[in-house]
């Protein structure tokens, strides 16, 4: 790994009809490890929702995560992505990821 790059992690996950009327996912998520630099990160989180709603006054941006879901209008269901800063990030890492949404923030990215 490159001293310029951040792990992260993709989760996804299908909800199904049924899923979605008992609010409770039968199925585990789908997870995936990605290595990417600041640019490249920034650009990935595009279109996310962060978990925090006020990300300027957020003093620790490594516990941010972002999440967006989508529907399927064919099956009725929708899928679920978020994406989380690895939980063995070291603290470089962790800047960058940092460095990674205030540059998301100031391109206007993200809300």
């Amino acid at each position: 790994m490159n001293r310029n790059e951040c792990r992260f992690v993709l989760w996804e996950r299908e909800w199904s009809v049924e899923d979605i009327e008992c609010g409770d996912c039968s199925t585990r998520p789908d997870d995936w490890e990605f290595t990417y630099t600041v640019n490249e990160l920034a650009n990935r989180i595009r279109g996310y929702q962060p978990s925090q709603s006020h990300l300027h006054a957020c003093m620790d941006l490594s516990r941010v995560w972002f999440s967006r879901t989508s529907e399927n209008y064919r099956t009725g269901g929708s899928t679920e992505e978020s994406i989380h800063l690895h939980h063995e990030a070291s603290p470089r890492e962790a800047r960058i990821w940092g460095w990674a949404i205030r540059y998301a923030l100031k391109r206007g990215w993200i809300a």
